[in-house]
């Protein structure tokens, strides 16, 4: 068996960085950008109003005036009008453009307005500075700065930027194509009436759910019997069309655990089998690689437990390496009672998370009736990493925390 840092690296030694392509600018949240996007104009492009007020010539306050007649309106996407008479005012509306002539905006609300005459207080006149309240052309960016790095996560921030230069086709990483695979005779559909020798399969939808809120959408789930040849025949197919195999179960040492040996026919090189780690110490990894073609597979252990942990683990840090994100950096959660753990293992402990008022995570242990016992995951948020060089784990220590989103 290895330890959880080797296989983690052997993990990440054969993860490819994914290739490019174009992707509208509506499918592209959650992608990874793979361009520079720099600024087409001036940002802002002109002189944006940024209050509600009135547009006045500073150099008339300067000199004393207070009393200003309206000579028109500028509204938010209309050409600049002109102040004519540095002497009077234009109503102006938060987006428009600073009309001509005038170097700064006093709001509605701390002016008096009267038959088309603003009125200016003295107190208010001294407090005037140049382009007060005016968003200046070019303050944020210039023609040509960058505004995005290639490798950026693309979330709402980033769609709107490439929004505002007119990107509506970007290049992002291809998200890859994703196999998620079970097998065994004791797993029936969801919507089946399980007889009492059978079981609704649960690991896959958990993992097509969480593959789902991290923005990969190319899935597509398959099952096998525990039959040697139907499983043969059918990896044989899915081994040479996805970029990533995620396999629930038969990787154990079970007459009918399979899948090693028929991969291994399949001409997929074995990385490893077995970690130090509970739960999930059975866990497979290896590369198809022909000409044209690589694939990762991973065998995760068919229980429940261990199948979310490995696959949160390693799988997920896997597939954020070839989106070409950067990789995440597991937070600290203090644990909140003693744990004893005398294996030499890595441990992984379903835990409950609370905050105090400094934003500091505390975890509780969500204690399960080992393995196969899914439903006490719900109660968690995730897991803390124990490491295998302990067996007294303190309470009001910090441990990494895996959350399950």
């Amino acid at each position: 068996m290895i330890s959880i840092e080797e296989a983690q690296s052997l993990i990440s030694k054969q993860t490819p960085l994914g290739t490019t392509h174009s992707m509208s600018i509506s499918d592209a949240c959650g992608s990874v950008l793979r361009e520079e996007l720099r600024a087409d104009r001036n940002i802002p492009p002109f002189h944006r109003v940024a209050m509600d007020g009135f547009a006045f010539a500073r150099s008339a306050l300067l000199e004393g005036q207070r009393k200003f007649a309206v000579e028109g309106q500028q509204r938010a996407g209309v050409p600049p009008r002109k102040l004519t008479n540095p002497h009077n005012a234009i109503q102006v509306m938060t987006g428009a453009v600073l009309p001509d002539g005038a170097d700064c905006v006093l709001r509605i609300e701390d002016l008096e307005v009267s038959g088309g005459v603003v009125f200016v207080s003295d107190s208010l006149a001294q407090e005037i500075e140049p382009y007060m309240h005016v968003h200046q052309e070019g303050s944020d960016h210039k023609t040509g700065a960058l505004l995005l790095k290639p490798f950026t996560t693309l979330l709402s921030p980033q769609i709107a930027v490439a929004a505002s230069i007119g990107k509506g086709l970007l290049k992002v990483t291809r998200p890859p194509r994703i196999a998620l695979v079970s097998t065994g005779d004791e797993l029936v559909d969801i919507d089946q009436v399980p007889d009492v020798h059978q079981i609704r399969r649960s690991n896959i939808p958990a993992i097509f759910a969480c593959l789902k809120t991290l923005h990969f959408h190319n899935i597509e789930q398959f099952h096998f019997r525990d039959d040697r040849e139907v499983i043969f025949e059918g990896l044989g197919s899915i081994v040479k069309s996805f970029d990533y195999l995620i396999l629930s179960g038969g990787v154990s040492m079970g007459e009918y655990d399979f899948l090693p040996e028929v991969l291994k026919e399949l001409q997929v090189s074995e990385i490893f089998h077995k970690v130090r780690q509970r739960p999930g110490k059975p866990m497979w990894f290896g590369k198809f690689s022909e000409a044209v073609h690589t694939a990762l597979v991973f065998g995760l252990p068919g229980n429940p437990v261990s199948t979310l942990i490995s696959f949160h683990r390693y799988v997920v840090p896997s597939l954020n390496q070839y989106m070409g994100r950067p990789p995440d950096q597991p937070m600290g959660a203090f644990l909140t009672e003693e744990i004893g753990f005398g294996k030499s293992l890595t441990y992984f402990l379903p835990v409950r998370i609370n905050k105090d008022h400094l934003g500091q995570l505390h975890a509780t242990p969500v204690w399960g009736n080992g393995s196969g016992d899914y439903s006490s995951l719900s109660h968690s948020d995730g897991f803390i990493e124990l490491e295998e060089t302990q067996s007294i784990f303190q309470a009001g220590k910090a441990y990494p925390f895996h959350p399950w989103s």
